[in-house]
């Protein structure tokens, strides 16, 4: 998948940064640097009480402080950047969209579990659900979205914008290798009467995601129990879902959107990337509704499962809290 021009931009001169300074590495806190310059960036993190400026300053002060330099003009991406971009590409394909744009970039810094650059955001109250959303107002995604929907035909699944369908999107993926076990149980799970919605944990990059996309060919191979045949799976967009809800009801309105167009399916899976990131989701002042509380209202009928995603440290805070 390729970068969008305002992506790649983004990406060029974090490398010339590196490059100008002789750091030896490149780090996230460099390219939420490289963002400070966007105006779609500043724009929207001026509209959320957040100062550039300032922000751009912790950065500089950060990166020269622990950065070590080097003559040789050579630099390589550390883990944490490596991450940013895997997350990003993951969530531009989570989302149908033809290209990785900046806020899939900055979703991927958010999702690391310790980050300066988001501890320099989050020292201002920014948080990322606000600051997307600003994103996807200031580029006027919500008016495309809210076209989409109301100019399609009925027979147009508009809702498939926010939950492709992997079934159709999923191209070029390698085969599944080593996962085997896994991919068992989470099909012996889905076959269950009760109790048939999986949760994979593990850290990032051990193939969590590639289970799910492992299930996709097995469904597309014919190579799954009855139970499973001419199954759909759909990868919830949870970030395109609250971008640009400004107003009371708007994110509720989408998700019920959603939700009822997978109802409509013969035998649907929603396929739930980062799960943890679900409670509290779209929720607003005044309200007890959120995603969360939502998606357990749709499920309860059991006409849809779910797989879940996530790390092992999310899980123990999850459990630790409602347990």
């Amino acid at each position: 998948m390729e970068f969008s021009q305002e992506a790649a931009a983004l990406i060029e001169n974090t490398r010339t940064y590196a490059a100008k300074n002789q750091y030896e590495y490149i780090m996230p806190e460099m390219l939420l640097l490289s963002m400070c310059e966007d105006d779609t960036f500043s724009e929207a993190f001026t509209e959320c009480d957040g100062d550039v400026e300032v922000l751009r300053a912790d950065l500089s002060e950060y990166i020269e402080e622990v950065c070590e330099k080097t003559e040789g003009g050579k630099f390589e991406l550390t883990l944490a950047m490596q991450h940013v971009l895997a997350f990003g590409t993951h969530s531009a394909m989570n989302s149908s969209n033809g290209e990785i744009c900046m806020r899939h970039l900055l979703h991927g810094i958010w999702q690391l579990e310790e980050s300066y650059a988001v501890f320099f955001m989050e020292k201002q109250g920014v948080s990322e659900e606000e600051l997307l959303r600003e994103i996807a107002f200031i580029e006027d995604e919500t008016t495309e979205y809210e076209e989409d929907w109301e100019s399609k035909p009925a027979d147009h699944k508009g809702w498939q914008a926010f939950a492709p369908c992997l079934n159709q999107t999923l191209k070029d993926v390698n085969p599944l290798i080593g996962r085997e076990d896994e991919l068992e149980r989470t099909i012996q799970i889905l076959c269950r009467k009760d109790k048939n919605n999986p949760l994979h944990i593990g850290e990032p990059g051990v193939g969590k995601t590639a289970l799910t996309y492992g299930l996709v060919q097995r469904i597309r191979e014919g190579k799954v129990p009855e139970g499973l045949k001419n199954s759909k799976v759909f990868a919830l967009d949870l970030g395109g879902l609250l971008a640009g809800t400004q107003y009371r009801g708007d994110f509720e309105k989408r998700f019920k959107k959603v939700m009822d167009g997978l109802e409509q399916e013969e035998n649907p899976i929603l396929y739930l990337d980062e799960i943890h990131n679900i409670a509290g989701a779209g929720r607003v002042e005044g309200s007890s509704l959120d995603a969360g509380n939502m998606l357990k209202k749709h499920l309860s009928g059991g006409h849809i499962r779910f797989i879940g995603a996530t790390t092992f440290e999310e899980y123990k805070k999850h459990f630790e809290k409602n347990k």
